[in-house]
């Protein structure tokens, strides 16, 4: 009975010691599997927390790589990646201050110079028309160069201007409905004379009805003149300029591109055709120019809340698209 007894006390021992073990087996399985919840959700928020953060300071490298308008980068974190983007605010905000500095030099300059420069112009005009005494063949020759050259750099003058103001990100636009196709032809109108002289046609869009697009026609007008102007300028003599317009009734807006026949734009330079002052290698050999038309353009027609690009063409030449708002259904 002893033994027995003995053995009933083993059994039941044994038992809660097998249940002590069975209740710390499923204690741990439940603390591990409570652990690599909280490691994983853990890791998925710093995770996130760093997408985040590397996203905002991607996202202002981009705008101000685009030269668009500045916003400070926000991470709301005090580690590194906090510190990194208090570093790149702080240098875009020096950036920007220098930048509209530059601007406003560049725009007091501008107008110094133009002063004595109209007065200049006014002179060499006077000679020519033999105000002051008769000009021979010879001084005429010389005075039609600095008459040439005084207007050139009047040109330059006022679009250093341009991209000083444009440079503020404010543009002061009067929209109104207008028929594209006017603009196109009043375009073509003020380039014929430098087509004609290339022995170079300019073929206007053929369209079917009139298509109205909201748009300042003062800087529109500039925008097809600087792309219609590059397309003279680099393309060969007696080749062809074309000009399409296309409806994209679905997105709300009318597209229009200008192309040539020139030689086109390597590869290797295309992402870098619409900054300020930038001329490719090529282009410097064979044409004078600031490198502001295409940035120009590209601020007119951003403030149009339209786009502007250089399209891929499988042949030669070069193919410069933009978009405008289109106006549905207008009444004449």
């Amino acid at each position: 009975m002893d033994r027995l007894s003995i053995f009933d006390r083993i059994n039941v021992s044994v038992q809660e010691i097998y249940d002590r073990g069975e209740a710390a087996y499923r204690w741990g399985l439940t603390g591990l599997a409570a652990m690599t919840f909280l490691g994983v959700a853990t890791s998925l928020g710093i995770a996130l927390h760093l997408n985040r953060s590397l996203r905002e300071i991607r996202l202002g490298i981009s705008r101000m790589a685009n030269d668009e308008e500045f916003r400070p980068i926000e991470t709301n974190s005090s580690d590194e990646l906090g510190e990194l983007a208090g570093a790149f605010n702080e240098m875009a905000e020096r950036l920007e201050v220098e930048a509209r500095v530059r601007a406003e030099f560049i725009s007091m300059l501008s107008h110094e110079i133009r002063t004595p420069l109209t007065s200049i112009r006014e002179a060499v005009s006077l000679v020519q028309d033999g105000v002051l005494g008769t000009v021979d063949q010879r001084q005429s020759a010389y005075l039609d160069i600095a008459q040439k050259e005084a207007h050139r750099l009047s040109d330059l003058l006022t679009k250093l201007m341009q991209i000083s103001n444009l440079g503020a990100k404010r543009i002061d636009l009067s929209v109104q409905a207008l028929p594209l196709l006017n603009l196109v032809r009043e375009a073509i109108l003020r380039i014929q004379p430098i087509a004609v002289k290339k022995s170079i046609i300019v073929e206007p869009p053929r369209l079917k009805e009139v298509v109205w697009v909201l748009a300042d026609k003062e800087h529109i007008q500039q925008v097809l003149f600087n792309l219609l102007g590059n397309a003279l300028k680099f393309a060969p003599c007696g080749s062809l300029v074309t000009i399409n317009v296309t409806v994209l009734e679905a997105s709300g807006m009318v597209k229009t591109c200008v192309m040539d026949q020139g030689p086109g734009i390597p590869p290797g330079e295309r992402k870098y055709v619409f900054q300020r002052f930038y001329r490719g290698e090529g282009v410097k050999k064979i044409s004078d120019g600031a490198g502001l038309g295409l940035s120009i353009s590209r601020r007119i027609i951003e403030a149009h809340s339209g786009e502007i690009w250089l399209e891929d063409t499988s042949s030669t030449g070069s193919a410069f698209c933009f978009t405008l708002p289109l106006v549905m259904n207008h009444r004449d």
